[in-house]
């Protein structure tokens, strides 16, 4: 994935459940660490019990400086804004710094970085972490 071909939003984005914020864990098998536009097409589309997926959602629905085509990053896309942090500015690197991808890890899980220091691991989809939208 080329880095020059993204572009990150400079807002803070407040923090948002990857999920609709219940216990209503439903697998949906959006595993891919690569596609993040058509993960978070998928998951804006979905209408199952863990719907609406309020970060895809997010994403889906924003118009940022007129443009509207904004999607929830996978996980190897999210690496590109952490690479480039300093030059991007705006993320939360003081406090818990988690910020959610399109990648599901599991039933109940899916997958984020923290941009502390790094690292992706997988969180409860009802836990509210922050959310940077990428478009190409």
């Amino acid at each position: 994935v080329s880095q020059s071909r993204y572009i990150v939003v400079v807002q803070l984005i407040p923090q948002l459940t990857w999920n609709n914020g219940t216990i209503n864990w439903t697998t949906t098998n959006i595993t891919g660490t690569l596609t993040g536009k058509s993960n978070s097409a998928a998951l804006f589309a979905l209408a199952d019990s863990g719907a609406p997926y309020a970060a895809a959602q997010f994403c889906e629905t924003l118009n940022e400086n007129g443009k509207t085509d904004w999607y929830l990053p996978a996980l190897s896309e999210l690496n590109m804004p952490y690479s480039n942090l300093a030059a991007i500015k705006n993320f939360d690197t003081v406090s818990f710094g988690f910020y959610w991808s399109s990648t599901e890890a599991g039933g109940s899980t899916a997958l984020r970085i923290r941009f502390i220091g790094g690292g992706a691991a997988s969180d409860g989809k009802n836990g509210n972490l922050y959310v940077r939208c990428v478009r190409r």
